[in-house]
């Protein structure tokens, strides 16, 4: 069975209704809360034709519609493990020492072998100007502590097992898929550079084009005007007239021709994989601050620190000189003197 009809008995089962197939039609004794959910009884008969006292499933009907809504309203979620050898502990230090710390100085701690939780998001994106383009992108963040593990979807491909991974803490959880999807959002606009460029072209020629068209119009009216055919109030108020009117049309043009980029979470992972765990001793005039960084063995990286200011990664933090709170290069863009710090701002808030 396919099609709609299909397609309604998977969910119908998988919401925990009793599905009974049969020639053109299924019939269901569906939950109190999804026949709620759906506005039917709790006993139907589905079919994807128009019929007498049968519930229509066909395309573009409203129970259809509904379906579908309840099929997407929530993410699919699964647990896996990477099965892969670790690094080598010398490979740890030797990435965490590289870390470069804008203004200050820094000492790495013993590496320690432990078994990290990664958050990997599949996501949909659509970009929308003129015309439409649509993709995907993944992205993973550490849950503890916080960081973009950037490239892990790649490096665990053909390496994930199935596996019962115990859930995360709801704190931990809804801070990593936030960085997630923040790492989604900046692949999907990496991925809207040459959309914007043919955008943009397009633009320039129907721009050209128009103020072409307009140009013309006014020149015919500076040629009537030469010869006296007409009167000049009116052609004054032709030439007000057309004005009005290219203006209205380039402000419709530039309105057609704005990107806009949306983003849809699909899928989730939530995935256990080999780390090693530092501290590192962060100093900053006289003031210092211990915080503990991971490296990933799929990735064979460093997991950069999150900027305590946006969330965002920070693989040349600077530090502040209250709290030492480390900050990325566009919370921190120049790191000599006093930094006005973020994250301190939030805090006092």
């Amino acid at each position: 069975m396919s099609g709609p009809l299909g397609f309604a008995a998977r969910l119908l089962t998988r919401r925990g209704a009793l599905v009974d197939p049969a020639a053109g039609t299924i019939e269901a004794l569906l939950p109190r809360e999804l026949a709620t959910e759906l506005g039917i009884g709790e006993h139907a008969i589905f079919s994807e034709s128009l019929r007498p006292k049968l519930v229509h499933v066909g395309y573009g009907s409203a129970v259809l519609d509904r379906l579908v809504a309840a099929a997407t309203a929530k993410v699919p979620f699964v647990s896996a493990k990477v099965v892969s050898a670790p690094a080598r502990e010398s490979q740890a230090r030797a990435a965490a020492e590289a870390l470069v710390f804008r203004n200050g100085v820094f000492w790495v701690g013993q590496p320690v072998l432990a078994v990290g939780q990664r958050l990997l998001a599949h996501a949909a994106f659509t970009l929308i100007g003129d015309e439409r383009r649509e993709g995907l992108c993944a992205a993973a963040a550490s849950l503890d502590p916080l960081g973009v593990v950037t490239g892990f979807a790649e490096a665990v491909a053909g390496m994930l097992e199935q596996s019962a991974v115990p859930a995360p803490e709801a704190d931990l959880a809804l801070r990593s898929a936030r960085a997630c999807l923040a790492a989604c959002a900046d692949l999907a606009t990496e991925a809207a550079v040459s959309f914007r460029e043919a955008m943009q072209r397009r633009f320039e020629r129907d721009r050209e084009r128009l103020e072409s068209y307009f140009e013309d119009l006014l020149a015919e009216l500076g040629r009537r005007d030469k010869r006296g055919k007409s009167n000049g109030a009116d052609l004054q108020d032709k030439r007000k007239v057309i004005e009005r009117e290219r203006a209205a049309k380039f402000e419709a043009l530039t309105a057609r021709y704005v990107m806009k980029v949306e983003l849809k979470p699909i899928a989730l992972l939530l995935i256990e994989s080999p780390t090693y765990r530092m501290p590192i001793e962060l100093r900053r005039r006289k003031a210092s601050r211990t915080v503990e960084v991971e490296y990933d063995c799929a990735t064979r990286r460093l997991v950069a620190p999150a900027c305590d200011g946006c969330g965002g990664p920070a693989p040349r933090p600077a530090a502040c000189d209250d709290a030492i709170h480390l900050l990325c290069e566009e919370c921190a863009p120049k790191s000599e003197g006093r930094i006005a710090c973020s994250a301190c701002r939030k805090r006092k808030g």
